[in-house]
């Protein structure tokens, strides 16, 4: 399975390759798990989403299976 991380910060979002601590599941898929690290404003939103949608195309996994956990 491959995991990845959503860092949100003040100044930006990243990804980093494995599980960081204090993160939690918010994005998964069939072989795919994204967690997410930090506050997530409301503005952000659509940055962090977009994050979790490249990864899911990046693994040839459909969009469609990507499932999100807590907020739409």
């Amino acid at each position: 399975m491959n995991e990845y991380t959503i860092v949100v910060s003040y100044s930006g979002v990243t990804v980093h390759d494995g599980l960081l601590p204090k993160s939690r599941r918010k994005y998964w898929a069939p072989g795919l798990q994204i967690n997410v690290r930090g506050a997530i404003p409301i503005p952000m939103r659509d940055k962090v989403h977009y994050h979790a949608c490249s990864l899911c195309a990046a693994h040839h996994i459909p969009l469609i299976s990507l499932t999100a956990e807590g907020w739409i």
